[in-house]
């Protein structure tokens, strides 16, 4: 197996992942046991990495095989990031409800079947990369498709949802740091979106790397909101 030289969009992702990777153990270190902030966020920012990792394996691998598994898997991590995001914001900045098990099952559950689904036809019927971003040829299964992004959607709404349910009974300073995080949060979603999701699906894939970039910026700031808190 041989993998080729970094170019800037393969640095970029590079980049992107080691950072999301030094803030989750970095927040990871400072103890996830009874605390549920550091324990999301650490698995948000893990799969952040995993996303970047797995979008620059599959670019740099010469096996296509390899670098098939390799795209599946930036799935995989979108589904982490999603699910993480989800439970975050229901801990952020403090505890707002206690989810009914059978929400917690339902997200569960659907989580399992979507991922195995990723590695299987239901998902990439056909995968080809080519030498360069604008060469790869991929045809989905687009029922699944579209259930996988209205899954992804539906928990990172969600997310949002709770945050702003916050604003309204937060002391002035934390409501503004809340507001900037929404705006982070929205814009890392809408941007993953449409470069890794709304894209892809149309046979683009030149701008993939983007993704990455975005919700690398909002980790950033949720993690300067972690260690520098009043709390500290």
């Amino acid at each position: 197996m041989t993998i080729t030289t970094l170019g800037l969009q393969n640095f970029t992702l590079l980049l992107a992942g080691l950072i999301n990777l030094t803030m989750s153990i970095l927040v990871f270190s400072r103890g996830v046991k009874h605390n549920k902030i550091n324990l999301y966020f650490s698995l948000l920012t893990f799969f952040n990495f995993l996303w970047a990792f797995a979008l620059l394996l599959a670019n740099i691998f010469s096996n296509n095989a390899l670098a098939e598994i390799s795209y599946r898997t930036s799935y995989l991590a979108a589904v982490g990031i999603a699910v993480s995001l989800f439970y975050f914001s229901l801990y952020f900045p403090y505890k707002i409800k206690n989810l009914k098990l059978y929400n917690n099952v339902l997200v569960l559950i659907f989580s399992a079947i979507i991922l195995v689904f990723i590695y299987s036809k239901w998902h990439i019927i056909f995968f080809e990369r080519g030498l360069n971003l604008s060469n790869w040829l991929i045809d989905y299964y687009k029922p699944f498709y579209v259930v996988y992004s209205l899954f992804f959607l539906s928990l990172v709404i969600s997310a949002i949802c709770f945050l702003v349910s916050r604003l309204y009974n937060l002391e002035s300073w934390l409501k503004r740091r809340i507001k900037i995080l929404l705006i982070t949060i929205i814009v890392g979603l809408v941007f993953g979106v449409y470069f890794d999701l709304i894209l892809c699906y149309f046979g683009n894939f030149n701008y993939i790397w983007f993704g990455p970039i975005f919700t690398a910026f909002m980790n950033i700031y949720v993690f300067y909101l972690i260690f520098h808190n009043k709390e500290k």
